[in-house]
């Protein structure tokens, strides 16, 4: 059902549509639901590159849908390498830019 509903909304309102998004997002939770993991991920990343694209990084909806694809990724591979980076990551960079501004002026 999930299927036909997203189908339906690009059809009608297109792929760019939030409507749209939020099918594709809905259908990736009922791949995973069903224990079809891969199938789940990849268009959970589909989803995320166009919410990236089309809402921004920074939209709540991408970020969540961000957060639930490490998540899968991390349960398929048995690490939290994935959540790991992309709660750390942005810290870390921030850090590294204030010792090297610290430590260039001296």
């Amino acid at each position: 059902m999930f299927v036909q509903v997203m189908e339906m909304f690009k059809r009608v309102a297109g792929e760019k549509h939030p409507d749209t998004l939020i099918s594709i997002n809905n259908l990736a939770f009922t791949l995973k639901s069903q224990s079809r993991n891969k199938e789940a991920i990849s268009l959970m990343e589909k989803c995320v590159q166009l919410q990236k694209r089309i809402l921004g990084p920074h939209h709540p909806n991408t970020e969540a849908s961000l957060k639930t694809l490490n998540e899968w990724a991390d349960g398929e591979r048995g690490d939290g390498t994935l959540k790991r980076l992309y709660f750390v990551g942005p810290i870390l960079i921030t850090l590294l830019g204030i010792a090297a501004k610290r430590y260039s002026s001296k």
